[in-house]
């Protein structure tokens, strides 16, 4: 995390090509990491891995590295949100009571682990007795949860496979597309937003900077009309019940804005015809 800040204050401080290059670099371990489900889903976690994700987006996009690019983008959706559901979706998928009873334990040695990483880390620069006692805590813990991920290989050798599914490449990705198809990835880093756009023989990708839209404003609005008032509305308007308040129409405005910074000018010719 502090080499990856680092690196975006050498790109935002002019030396763009620089600091881009360093940020590129920084992609893979942060990768690996959400990749491998290494980091429990936590919100400080999750809040701390996106910052970091969306200035190496960044970066890549400026050093025009497109294929780590797009294996980030396909990352990126795994939100706070998306993390937790994919819990439960692991367990539920397992199709094992014990294997679902072993994630369970492996969350809550996850859990346990971050907060006494969290615990160490502000006794650092304290008490000497203190951190030290922390740091065996610490080692405790991570020999906890490496033995229960080796518990997980050797009984459940196919839920790697669940827990992490791998990316796809550009090209892994365009060969599943027939002629006449084309997959557009809107990714949000800070305030940009990056698109990619594939067809079976062409890949382009394009930045629309968060000064031209406000893309998480624009989703807001939007989703403002879409609530469950909109959703009781329609129900009692069908049922012939009396009608509750007037609820938020949908932004039409907001969306067509949005459409705009997703399917730019180059966005656009790379899936024309498509």
């Amino acid at each position: 995390g502090a080499q990856v800040g680092y690196d975006w204050l050498v790109m935002r401080s002019g030396r763009t090509e620089e600091g881009a290059r360093a940020l590129a670099a920084d992609a893979d371990p942060i990768i690996a990491d959400v990749a491998s489900r290494a980091l429990t889903p936590s919100q400080a976690n999750v809040r701390r891995l996106k910052l970091n994700m969306d200035r190496v987006m960044i970066g890549l996009y400026e050093a025009g590295d497109m294929e780590r690019g797009f294996r980030l983008a396909q990352l990126a959706m795994e939100t706070e949100a998306g993390r937790a559901a994919a819990a439960l979706t692991e367990r539920r998928a397992a199709g094992s009571e014990s294997l679902a009873d072993l994630l369970r334990q492996r969350q809550d040695l996850g859990a346990a682990r971050e907060k006494a990483n969290a615990a160490y880390l502000a006794s650092v620069g304290g008490d000497a007795a203190k951190t030290a006692q922390l740091t065996e805590a610490l080692k405790a813990r991570d020999g906890e949860v490496a033995a229960m991920d080796a518990r997980l290989e050797r009984d459940f050798p196919n839920y790697r496979v669940l827990a992490a599914p791998q990316t796809l490449t550009l090209a892994e990705a365009q060969a599943r597309l027939r002629r006449d198809e084309a997959l557009v990835v809107p990714t949000l880093a800070g305030d940009d937003m990056i698109v990619f756009a594939l067809t079976r023989t062409s890949a382009a990708w394009d930045q629309t900077p968060g000064d031209k839209a406000d893309a998480r404003a624009l989703i807001a609005r939007m989703r403002a009309g879409l609530g469950q008032a909109s959703m009781t509305r329609a129900a009692v308007a069908a049922s012939g019940g009396s009608a509750p308040a007037p609820a938020r129409a949908f932004d039409r405005q907001a969306s067509f804005e949005l459409y705009q910074a997703i399917f730019t000018p180059k966005i656009q010719a790379a899936i024309k015809g498509k």
